[in-house]
């Protein structure tokens, strides 16, 4: 048979259905033959992804839950040294109390647990004791209580008495009167203060305090009444000082002459020129504090840049 002969043939034959229908049959069966394999790969790279990353997650997870374990940690030592650098502040605080009152106190009763002999440091109240002479090492008010030194300065030193006599009979009325007092505590000692200014017949019309140990939470809770209150709390314990002025009297702020550092705090007011009568400048009052742990010459640095800012 010829070849074209052939093609006819099976050109004809290829017509038939039932021939056609063997042949997609055939070309199906060849065509799954091939595809499954792939489909298998397919598959199989599937579960590979899926093992990978449930594996990265849970990795995932596990290095998340030790970061949280480390930062509970490290909050766990920040709050326990913050505690620790209350607890040191506290204790510094305690020294220091301790360290200005064994030159000059009251009673001789001591007032911390660890405070021993104190019989060996003590005078009574407008009582010179001479065995406190050995304790006092500066030219310090506070420890020249009975010392001629700042006498001569024009700076006397007056117990109850001699401050009633000195000052009972000026009259208020034609005079402005401004008190400064190391309260050291004016919540449990400015209601005594008040209390012995009452037998003065003279009203001051400002009243500084340095050491007032205001907190956030007590300084409402102290009022003076026909006056109004100005103050500069220190953050950590002890300090501040205030201002209290008598509500006829007119003042301006300032805060930018207000400070509280380590070694320096201070709070000013003006009387506006014409606030006085017979005065017709303007006038600053401040009062300026330097706890007795720091230098002279940083106190002295921030004391003459607020001078100089007046």
């Amino acid at each position: 048979m010829e070849p074209k002969d052939f093609s006819r043939a099976l050109l004809a034959s290829m017509k038939s259905e039932n021939v056609m229908q063997e042949m997609m049959s055939v070309a199906i069966r060849a065509i799954s033959t091939e595809i499954a394999p792939i489909f298998e790969k397919i598959e199989s790279l599937q579960r590979d992804i899926n093992c990978l990353v449930t594996t990265e997650i849970a990795d995932f997870k596990t290095k998340i839950s030790d970061l949280t374990e480390v930062i509970k940690q490290k909050d766990e030592r920040i709050s326990f040294l913050e505690h620790r650098v209350a607890s040191l502040e506290s204790a510094m605080d305690d020294h220091e109390q301790y360290s200005r009152r064994n030159s000059l106190r009251l009673s001789g009763v001591a007032e911390l647990p660890n405070e021993l002999y104190s019989g060996d440091m003590v005078f009574y109240p407008f009582e010179f004791d001479e065995r406190i002479e050995r304790y006092i090492t500066d030219f310090d008010a506070d420890d020249q209580y009975f010392s001629d030194f700042l006498k001569g300065y024009g700076s006397p030193y007056y117990d109850e008495s001699t401050f009633y006599d000195k000052f009972s009979s000026f009259s208020s009325s034609d005079n402005f009167f401004v008190l400064h007092h190391n309260i050291r505590s004016a919540p449990r000692n400015l209601t005594s203060l008040m209390s012995y200014l009452k037998c003065l017949s003279m009203d001051f019309s400002l009243i500084g305090l340095s050491e007032t140990w205001f907190s956030e939470g007590t300084i409402d809770a102290v009022r003076l009444p026909g006056y109004k209150h100005v103050y500069n709390l220190r953050k950590t314990r002890g300090g501040g000082v205030s201002i209290f002025i008598r509500n006829n009297l007119r003042i301006l702020e300032h805060p930018e002459l207000s400070v509280c550092h380590d070694s320096f705090e201070s709070i000013f007011v003006e009387l506006p020129k014409g606030s006085l009568l017979n005065y017709k400048k303007a006038l600053f009052i401040g009062v300026v504090y330097r706890p007795p742990r720091y230098n002279h010459d940083a106190f002295n640095n921030h004391l003459v840049n607020i001078l100089q800012t007046i």
